[in-house]
């Protein structure tokens, strides 16, 4: 289980919701605003969660790029070291400059076979790249495994909540 802060402007829930599901699904534990314990500090829960995970999640939108919150989350993923996973969700948008000399996984098309794909290859990457990389039987065991786990998300996803 790949424990995943998602950063996102709050406006943007129904652009992250289906994410998160996929996400959840393919038994990650996904982290998001929406877990904040009710009557503790938010700011300490924010900086814990980031701190605990393993991949910082950043939802790359026209309101996310302008969000302080978003922009301090990010600023402290990348003081920690956390992998940054930049996710773009909708087209046209900006790249902030500190996320420039990323690649990004699209999505501002939509859910679709080869964004999923390309997504859950990305997480699986920074958590463990000498998966991808130390041979070729390693290579085809992984990208069988993100297949595989591609195609149970999905499926959940079509028989699921429909997408827009």
């Amino acid at each position: 289980m790949v424990r995943v802060f998602i950063s996102y402007a709050r406006v943007d829930y129904p652009l992250i919701s289906p994410v998160i599901d996929i996400l959840e699904q393919g038994g990650h534990d996904a982290w998001y605003d929406h877990k904040l314990i009710v009557g503790q500090n938010w700011e300490n829960q924010l900086c814990e969660a980031i701190i605990s995970c393993d991949v910082f999640f950043y939802a790359i939108t026209p309101e996310s790029t302008i969000s302080k919150w978003c922009q301090w989350e990010l600023s402290k993923a990348v003081q920690l070291g956390k992998p940054i996973l930049p996710v773009l969700m909708q087209a046209k948008t900006e790249v902030p400059e500190s996320l420039k000399s990323y690649m990004y996984a699209d999505l501002s098309k939509g859910i679709t076979p080869e964004a999923v794909a390309r997504l859950l290859g990305g997480l699986a990457n920074l958590i463990s790249p000498q998966r991808f990389f130390t041979s070729e039987k390693a290579h085809q065991t992984s990208a069988e495994s993100t297949t595989n786990t591609f195609v149970k998300v999905y499926v959940i996803v079509l028989k699921g909540k429909p997408t827009k």
